[in-house]
């Protein structure tokens, strides 16, 4: 049963999107910052269960499949929420979302060659950045004068630098390795 938990955890954090839709479906400030609650608990949800997977030694393939989809998923859906809010421009999500098909398809093609492309350390940051980015523009409204408008909006341009750098060189690694086993 212990090796079953981070894929629950994982389970989980996939459930609670449609959380986030509907605290976000009206343009609330009360419901921002509950929808950023839910988003940093699937955040720090990602984290535990990816610690307690590699802990327990419980890696799965299903959960090498689910654990990456369900961050996927938070991000596009709140883009996508975000948009329906206009709290950012429409060119965020098309960057940010074409670069995820890029690296998803890139690594089915390196799968099916028998190359695995694991997640890379700027790829994690970029992750963080859209979390924190995307939390801040849920809150959106200014507290203790500061601008959470603001401060998203630069981590999601930020996160959109980190999003294509990290593509490229996961484009780079496997053509480099691609040539190589030629």
């Amino acid at each position: 049963m212990r090796k079953k938990i981070p894929n629950i955890i994982t389970v989980s954090r996939i459930l609670l999107i449609p959380l986030i839709v509907y605290l976000l479906w009206n343009d609330n400030v009360l419901y921002g910052w509950y929808a950023a609650g839910v988003l940093a608990i699937t955040g720090i949800a990602d984290l535990v269960d990816g610690y307690l997977a590699r802990r327990w030694d419980a890696v799965t393939n299903i959960g090498k499949i689910i654990d990456p989809t369900a961050d996927k998923i938070t991000v596009i859906v709140s883009l996508l929420m975000l948009l329906h809010l206009n709290r950012i421009n429409v060119i965020i999500p098309i960057l940010l979302i074409s670069r995820e098909i890029i690296v998803v398809t890139l690594r089915a093609v390196a799968a099916s060659d028998g190359m695995v492309i694991h997640a890379s350390t700027e790829g994690k940051r970029k992750t963080a950045l859209q979390m924190f980015g995307i939390g801040a523009l849920f809150i959106y409204y200014d507290f203790f004068g500061a601008s959470a408008a603001y401060c998203g909006t630069v981590l999601i341009i930020l996160s959109v630098i980190a999003s294509w750098y990290s593509g490229i060189k996961y484009l780079t690694a496997y053509f480099k390795t691609y040539r190589s086993s030629i």
